[in-house]
């Protein structure tokens, strides 16, 4: 893919995300409720519950969405021309472990109290965030070459096999509740390039 065009996604879904999260955890519930009218948009701002779990939610979302932008805005040499830490691979691989381990634990304890949807996005994207750790070392490490057998990379496959054997489980028990597909698309994208 066009690298420009690349960096064009990740700096609008990056806007996208730090905007509507930021919305919904600043905006009094009489504005909120009136952006719930929005086509297309609309369904982001619908919030049913002021609960902490739904707070942390939006701030987690609003964190993925600045790191996305700053990967952007880097992609297309925008403000941004040399790598931040964020970005470079140790940075990629903490910042994904610990967002990810975080949004799967938190919301994964909430899975039988709260039917709210948010709650299974965050069950997937932390799941997702995971998943990208090994993904992207076994990406940085063979990307210009053959794959190398080595225990990092077995440990990496395995991984990531224990780690889609978790989601398929709470798939099973939790069949109508799913992630957004622009998620699923933009949390790897983000991770890889």
């Amino acid at each position: 893919m066009n690298k420009f065009i690349f960096g064009l996604f990740l700096i609008t879904y990056g806007i996208i995300k730090m905007t509507i999260s930021s919305l919904v955890l600043i905006l009094p519930e009489k504005q909120r409720i009136a952006l719930t009218k929005m086509p297309v948009l609309g369904s982001f701002f619908e919030n049913k519950d002021s609960t902490i779990a739904s707070k942390v939610f939006n701030l987690c979302f609003f964190i993925y969405g600045v790191d996305t932008f700053i990967h952007g805005l880097y992609l297309n040499r925008w403000l941004i021309t040399t790598q931040p830490f964020i970005l470079t691979h140790t940075g990629s691989y903490i910042f994904h472990f610990i967002l990810g381990v975080f949004m799967f634990s938190f919301f994964y304890s909430l899975l039988n109290v709260n039917n709210s949807s948010y709650i299974i996005e965050g069950i997937y994207a932390g799941l997702f965030m995971l998943m990208m750790v090994p993904v992207m070392y076994i990406y940085n490490m063979n990307h210009d070459s053959k794959l190398k057998v080595s225990p990092a990379s077995i440990a990496s496959f395995l991984t990531i096999g224990i780690l889609l054997f978790v989601g398929t489980i709470i798939y099973i028990q939790n069949p109508t509740r799913l992630m957004s597909v622009v998620n699923i698309i933009a949390i790897p994208m983000n991770s890889i390039m």
